[in-house]
């Protein structure tokens, strides 16, 4: 009766003893928990943060039109992001266009930088702008011009184009389908026009 007796004892001890000693437990892990303290910031730059907050940037992106002539024109940039000063007018870097005109002739341009402005239905590319013609000529300025809308190009700076035989100078350039026939494309030359062709 006395062995009965201690197990009781021991059995109702231990339903005391237990979820004490459990309650112990789980007050030391939330304790162990909070050695950092609460609220503490995310590990990130301010700056960072607030550039992320104030600018919107696309990665990668694309931009194709077909001008009312039935040419075609397509840019891409390693990053475009929105000007904060006027609307619908879009800022990019490392830009490459191809502008392809009715007649076939195919205009492949690289540039630093450049912007794309939907109201005016126009492309500017800036900085180091190379483009290079599917007949082999190469053309150098530093600042060039295309319509969103038709097939026409135009230097805002001097310009050089070198040949397979032939290279031109010229303070300016303008690209643009002829007017009485959309299968010819014209080049014109203006301001301090220079020529050398050797035969």
């Amino acid at each position: 009766m006395a062995a009965g007796r201690r197990y009781t004892r021991a059995v109702t001890a231990a339903k005391f003893a237990l979820p004490l000693i459990a309650l112990g437990l789980l007050s030391a892990l939330v304790l162990l928990a909070r050695n950092a303290p609460e609220g503490e910031p995310l590990r990130f730059v301010d700056r960072d943060v607030e550039e992320l907050a104030r600018t919107q940037r696309l990665g990668t992106p694309r931009y194709a039109a077909v001008t009312d002539d039935g040419g075609e024109l397509s840019i891409t940039a390693d990053v475009f992001v929105p000007d904060p000063e006027r609307a619908h007018v879009t800022l990019g870097e490392n830009l490459t266009a191809t502008m392809r005109m009715p007649d076939g002739v195919v205009y492949d341009a690289t540039a630093d930088n450049g912007e794309l402005d939907e109201p005016a239905l126009r492309s500017t590319l800036t900085d180091n702008v190379v483009v290079v013609s599917s007949d082999g000529a190469v053309l150098r300025t530093d600042a060039l011009r295309m319509r969103n809308d038709r097939s026409y190009m135009e230097t805002l700076a001097p310009v050089r184009i070198d040949g397979p035989q032939w290279w031109v100078e010229a303070d300016r350039m303008e690209v643009f389908t002829d007017p009485e026939d959309e299968m010819r494309t014209r080049m014109v030359f203006t301001g301090g026009v220079r020529l050398l062709y050797t035969p």
